[in-house]
């Protein structure tokens, strides 16, 4: 959407009587005069079409025809119309080295252009370059068909419009015409497909990629990242617990191990059936996961610095999965030796949980969700003065 200042337009309101006859007749001259011009220029190449098909290795005649095309796309002042005259001269090139210099200029000129505007669209979202930038890109790719990087700024532009659709489309036509692509370019289609919700194709892409590029931790995080959104725990955690091993004082490894173990564990408990000899999600499994899980948020609590996120992080999972063990506890056909267990480890993370909601109550005490569980937890174990306080604060 365009906008224009009040004092722009009662300019044109108060003027536009007395310029509208002179303006339209210098519009209607400046256009005769430009069409005149590219008249010209259509017969020459007309003419030099014809003299070509008795003489086509004459080099002067393709020379001066290449400079003619030239000359023509710079008279079209929207970048969408130059397409055909850039897809003669292409052909054009493959007759003559100095045709193949003026190809290759125009292709920088229409790639920079179409990057220009784009860093223009960024800045100022009141004006929509989109068709033009499109224009610019798709007339640079018609010039230099084999140009990953003008395929790599379409598909950019693309994305950054919301059409995610056409920004993958690009991608693997340019991915089918280069036979193969390198590095960033696989990995953009790879992340490409995961914002679109083709996952698997996603996964795929990274697996080839981290095969082929096995050194590459950013490749192996992008792997590790489908795994996690299409929702492969088992998958992730084979990495991360690799990785944990490897740099074992990269905590941010361990935290998302502890992520993704606890997807195992709800995913797991919810399949729990005590009475299924064949099934191989026991009470000792549930209870290792959970015994894993909390082992590694001690070692973050007593080695890192932990921020309001992390600590939340901590918090819900302990709250989560007291109530999930709790409730395991009760299932009728569960061996009391198992329900002990469950009861001992729910009891434990409740009070962790307990601690650790009392410590964000401390660092964000305007945050409702705090209170509200906080007031919750009091209220479960009977903590009535404490809830009370929490009533009294915040008028619940």
């Amino acid at each position: 959407m365009k906008f224009y200042s009040t004092r722009m337009v009662s300019l044109v309101l108060t003027f536009g009587i007395f310029f509208a006859v002179s303006c339209t007749y210098f519009e209607k001259s400046q256009n005769e005069e430009q069409l005149s011009y590219q008249e010209q220029i259509d017969q020459r190449i007309e003419q030099i079409d014809d003299q070509l098909l008795s003489d086509p290795d004459n080099h002067e005649l393709i020379v001066e025809k290449g400079e003619l095309l030239i000359g023509l796309a710079d008279l079209m002042a929207n970048p969408n119309d130059r397409m055909p005259v850039y897809r003669n001269l292409y052909n054009l090139s493959t007759e003559s080295d100095i045709v193949q210099s003026m190809v290759v200029k125009a292709w920088s000129e229409e790639q920079n252009s179409g990057v220009r505007l784009l860093q223009t669209e960024r800045n100022d979202v009141s004006i929509d370059h989109y068709d033009e930038i499109l224009g610019h890109f798709y007339n640079a790719i018609t010039l230099q068909p084999d140009s990953m990087v003008t395929y790599s700024l379409l598909a950019t532009t693309y994305y950054e419009k919301g059409s995610i659709h056409h920004a993958i489309e690009t991608m693997e036509t340019a991915l089918e015409i280069s036979g193969n692509g390198d590095m960033a370019f696989k990995e953009k289609l790879g992340y490409l497909y995961l914002e679109a919700g083709r996952t698997d194709e996603s996964v795929g892409m990274y697996e080839d990629l981290v095969t082929e590029y096995p050194d590459d931790n950013h490749l192996l995080h992008g792997l590790i990242n489908t795994y996690m959104i299409s929702n492969r725990h088992d998958d992730a955690v084979i990495i991360l617990k690799q990785l944990t091993e490897e740099y074992p004082t990269r905590y941010n490894y361990q935290e998302a191990l502890a992520t993704q173990l606890y997807f195992q564990f709800k995913e797991k408990s919810g399949m729990f059936s005590p009475m299924d000899e064949e099934s191989d999600i026991t009470a000792a499994t549930l209870i290792d996961l959970a015994s894993e899980i909390d082992t590694i948020f001690d070692t973050l609590m007593n080695n890192t610095p932990v921020n309001e996120e992390n600590v939340y992080r901590m918090a819900a999972f302990y709250k989560n999965s007291a109530a999930t063990l709790t409730r395991l506890s009760e299932l009728s056909d569960t061996p009391e030796m198992d329900q002990e267990k469950f009861i001992e480890i729910s009891n434990d993370f409740t009070e962790k949980s307990l601690s650790l909601w009392e410590r964000l109550a401390e660092m964000n005490p305007d945050n409702l969700e705090y209170m509200t569980v906080l007031r919750q937890i009091y209220i479960e174990n009977g903590m009535d003065e404490e809830a009370e306080l929490i009533e009294r604060s915040y008028n619940y």
